[in-house]
């Protein structure tokens, strides 16, 4: 049984991006990054050393929205894996649309994969 894990997802051509590349390789991960002129989302964590608890998180990013040939090479890299579960985590950086995420349904629908969804609750209304 093939138990292997695929993501697809943007990352910037910067040296984040490549540390999450080779993270994903290090894990036997397979990574389909979409690559954008964007920095690579990163997020630092201040942890305190007595109680191993976070202080303080700082986000470095920028909004960016991909476009119709990225939401293209997505669904074409999903029918390519042909998976039983398809999971989206959406928060709401630009990533998924509406567009997307219609396309997610229907491909859902047509294979029966399962389609899991963590949302921001702004964007709950795209999984209607």
């Amino acid at each position: 049984m093939d138990e292997s894990v695929s993501l697809i997802g943007a990352i910037g051509d910067d040296e984040n991006g490549e540390r999450f590349k080779k993270i994903c390789e290090e894990n036997k991960i397979h990574l389909d990054a979409i690559h954008h002129a964007m920095p690579t989302i990163t997020k630092q964590r201040f942890i305190e050393n007595t109680y191993r608890t976070q202080l303080l998180r700082v986000d470095y990013e920028e909004q960016y929205s991909l476009q119709a040939k990225d939401n293209n090479k997505i669904l074409k890299v999903v029918q390519e894996l042909s998976p039983k579960y398809i999971v989206i985590s959406d928060y709401n950086k630009g990533i998924t649309s509406k567009d997307l995420i219609q396309k997610m349904k229907e491909y859902s629908k047509e294979t029966g994969a399962l389609l899991l969804v963590d949302t921001k609750p702004s964007n709950v209304h795209l999984f209607d």
